[in-house]
């Protein structure tokens, strides 16, 4: 398999002679339900040739407990790591449960790397901008948090950690940063990799709850890896693209 990107005056039919394969395989694999329609800078996958996509990039996927059987063993092997989304961290410093057992031995059958995925969604069902601030400004709550974290990761033998705050206080800023910090200090003796999601800024000092308190510098000081959130856009980054399964 190989990656080719698509450019002005492309077409599968011409795609498909110049590569050898069909239209129909091309719209299959890449699930393009018109073919006569294709986007200038999309993605798309081309059957043959030695290329190993993920020897070129590393995919992120958030995917669903109740994600379709089908769908996630279509899937898994074009990704890198599986992010079950979501244990929600309490102001407590539990972190809820989810049904997760089937998508992480299925990520590790396909040699994709389950993270545990921590987020700071509260009890109305969206992300929090209070319970964000607990939870990095509490020190006892912070320690619970990171032991149920270290726990829930060698009981359910997760690759490693995924922190997903969203909606962060821009003056918060800085505790975020020492968390990522902290959580890297804590997992990476037990050999797991800390990555991080944020949201796709257009400059460091952007304004919005939803950007100024992810700092990339600090990110990328502390974290492993670093997810940019442009779900819809497909954007490849030298570290993670992201996706959403259902």
């Amino acid at each position: 398999m190989q990656i080719y990107v698509v450019k002005a005056g492309d077409s599968l039919y011409a795609l498909a002679r110049r590569f050898g394969t069909t239209v129909e395989e091309l719209a299959r694999l890449n699930q393009i339900a018109d073919p006569s329609r294709l986007v200038i800078g999309q993605s798309l996958v081309i059957p043959g040739g030695s290329a190993d996509v993920r020897e070129q990039i590393e995919v992120n996927a958030y995917v669903y407990p109740f994600v379709r059987e089908a769908v996630l063993t279509e899937s898994l092997p074009w990704f890198t790591t599986l992010c079950p989304f979501s244990h929600q961290a309490t102001a407590e410093g539990e972190l809820r449960p989810i049904d997760d057992r089937r998508l992480i031995e299925a990520a590790y059958a396909q040699a994709t790397a389950p993270l545990l995925t921590v987020t700071n969604i509260g009890d109305s069902g969206g992300f929090s901008s209070e319970l964000a601030h607990v939870l990095l400004t509490d020190e006892a709550v912070q320690t619970r948090l990171m032991e149920n974290i270290v726990t829930l990761i060698n009981e359910k033998s997760y690759y490693g950690l995924n922190i997903n705050f969203e909606y962060v206080y821009p003056f918060d800023r800085d505790a975020y940063s020492a968390f990522v910090a902290r959580a890297a200090e804590r997992l990476h003796p037990l050999g797991c990799p800390v990555s991080t999601a944020i949201a796709p800024k257009e400059s460091a000092d952007q304004q919005g709850i939803l950007y100024a308190a992810h700092d990339y510098k600090a990110h990328a000081q502390y974290a492993d890896r670093v997810i940019l959130m442009t779900y819809g856009w497909w954007l490849i980054t030298h570290t993670f693209s992201g996706a959403k399964l259902r």
